[in-house]
């Protein structure tokens, strides 16, 4: 996802060996990827939110990860690169949130079930496990010019939710 050369990137795809089929939900912009390893699979279901009860001044994309079968490890990883590629970030940790600012834009990393967010040279990275039954969820939060809000689980799987059906 993004332009992992000059634009960054958020990837997530099982540690080991595994085929994936993608598809979009019908009629929705929300992707759905299932990958099948050997020892297991896993959905992701992931979309740039939308939230009808207010217009919110920063853009989410949200990854709710459903543990099919079987076991899979996840890792993951968000490479944030500014003015092209050219500006490196500092992170922070604030209120649960690995924040990478520039300016006045800034890129944060919040998980649940998805590993805790460590920096790791220019990216932000985590690793999870899932079993058959299990829910992860990682949210990428951007604003510019505004705090970076911090928001809960359940905020971000109502959004996901809200984008689904305002779609189908």
């Amino acid at each position: 996802m993004l332009d992992p050369a000059s634009g960054g990137s958020f990837s997530l795809s099982p540690a080991v060996p595994f085929d994936v089929h993608r598809s979009y939900l019908p009629d929705t912009n929300v992707l759905q990827s299932e990958f099948r390893t050997a020892e297991g699979c896993v959905n992701v279901i992931e979309a740039v939110t939308l939230d009808t009860a207010l217009a919110v001044p920063w853009r989410e994309v949200a990854r709710r990860v459903e543990g099919v079968s079987g076991r899979v490890p996840m890792p993951w990883r968000v490479r944030p690169r500014f003015t092209y590629g050219q500006e490196s970030c500092e992170p922070v940790r604030r209120d649960g949130i690995l924040v990478c600012r520039c300016d006045r834009l800034q890129v944060g990393v919040k998980t649940w079930s998805a590993g805790e967010p460590e920096m790791h040279g220019d990216a932000v990275t985590g690793r999870f496990e899932l079993r058959a039954g299990e829910l992860a969820l990682l949210a990428l939060l951007a604003s510019d010019d505004i705090a970076l809000p911090s928001p809960e689980r359940g905020q971000i799987e109502r959004r996901l939710t809200t984008t689904i059906e305002l779609w189908q």
